[in-house]
């Protein structure tokens, strides 16, 4: 068993008692930063920017969007994930 999930013991289960993480669950809040970005890069080219300019200002508005939602986890007070394995 490890953190609680899986089996005590694999014996007699048919399972060797492999736990693995779900690789589908995806944070929202990352979702929502991603879109933000794809937006804001529609927008700079229809606004005209220079293709060279594009990625620049995507990482400055990554940077900002990604430090906004920082601020707003730690407003409402959010709990980040704790690694399992911890060195004692």
């Amino acid at each position: 068993m490890h953190n609680g999930i899986g089996l005590n013991t694999p014996r007699g289960s048919g399972t060797n008692a492999y736990t693995q993480s779900n690789k589908f669950f995806v944070k929202p809040k990352t979702n929502q930063v991603e879109l933000k970005l794809v937006i804001l890069e529609d927008k700079l080219v229809e606004q005209g920017y220079n293709e060279s300019k594009i990625p620049d200002k995507l990482v400055e508005a990554r940077k900002a969007l990604e430090y906004a939602q920082q601020e707003k986890d730690e407003e409402e007070g959010v709990v980040k994930p704790i690694p399992t394995r911890q060195q004692k």
